[in-house]
């Protein structure tokens, strides 16, 4: 008797899959892995293996950075959108099974709390009615003890140096703007240099605030010390205060745009300019839970794309 043998494709390489787009997304190897918890040789092997099953190469590699080739540009957008539905289809899975809620602790600034992120947790929680989400919003140093303490599984916050035990991905950047009042004589520039505030009446924001720490440090050389003659703890505060004829505030551009204040003017600050970066942050060697893990990858898709 004759055997007769029928060509199968194999099966899909998920775990290929996987390594393929978080070194995409990253742009990189090192990231990639950081991001998946492996070893860089391990996600170089599941790459191979996926480009060994395709027959095609689907990165190259730089000494400083990779690049999509045309099989691996025309996989990316398939590749994402299978992983995406395959985490819905687990999701569903779940919830029917075990009929219970999936808490996510996420920490996060005001700034983004009352500005960004309602719309994007909105649309997460769509199609995932059993996840519950608890945000704790507070300044980057009380997130960064949150996330060292384990209160929180991830943050959406500054990114400042020094945060040896966490780690930083940086996804979105700002400018932080002089506010005015509406009727100040500054008002009707479009930019103002720090050199032309000197003797202004000026409203800091609390000294454990990492905006506060990036402002000082980028002013520490100015030929004049900047009069901060007040201080408050929440920015909308700092608002208020500024509408009132107060004084100045030096406040990052989500945050003058969630007060929508008709009494005030922003207005560019230059030499120096000062940016501020805003991404997500974890516990250094820390395995995110399912959901947060899902919630880390769904902010990193849509703020990436933002940026």
């Amino acid at each position: 008797m004759r055997h007769l043998h029928q060509s199968y494709p194999p099966p899909m390489d998920v775990l290929g899959l996987e390594a393929f787009v978080a070194i995409a997304q990253a742009g990189g190897f090192r990231r990639a892995a950081e991001r998946l918890g492996l070893s860089q040789t391990a996600i170089s092997r599941r790459l191979q293996g996926l480009e060994r099953s395709l027959g095609e190469t689907l990165l190259t590699r730089t000494t400083r950075s990779v690049a999509l080739t045309k099989a691996g540009a025309t996989l990316l957008p398939d590749a994402e959108r299978l992983l995406r539905e395959m985490e819905l289809c687990l999701d569903r899975v779940r919830a029917r099974r075990f009929r219970r809620r999936e808490e996510v602790v996420l920490a996060v600034l005001p700034t983004l709390a009352g500005s960004l992120l309602p719309a994007l947790l909105t649309e997460f929680c769509a199609s995932r009615p059993h996840v519950s989400l608890r945000l704790l919003d507070g300044s980057a140093t009380e997130i960064e003890a949150a996330l060292r303490e384990g209160r929180a599984d991830l943050a959406l916050t500054l990114i400042r140096p020094a945060i040896g035990d966490l780690v930083a991905e940086p996804l979105l950047s700002e400018p932080m703007l002089l506010v005015c009042p509406a009727g100040h004589r500054l008002a009707g520039r479009a930019r103002v240099a720090w050199a032309e505030l000197a003797g202004e009446r000026l409203i800091a924001i609390h000294r454990q605030s990492g905006n506060r720490t990036l402002v000082d440090a980028a002013t520490a050389g100015l030929p004049f010390t900047p009069d901060w003659r007040h201080e408050v703890h929440h920015m909308a505060t700092a608002v208020a205060c500024v509408a009132a004829g107060l004084g100045l505030a030096v406040l990052p551009r989500m945050a003058v745009a969630a007060a929508a204040n008709p009494g005030i003017v922003a207005l560019e600050l230059t030499a120096p300019e000062i940016i501020r970066q805003i991404g997500l942050v974890r516990r250094r060697g820390s395995v995110l839970p399912g959901t947060a893990d899902r919630l880390e990858k769904f902010l990193r898709a849509r703020l990436g794309t933002a940026a």
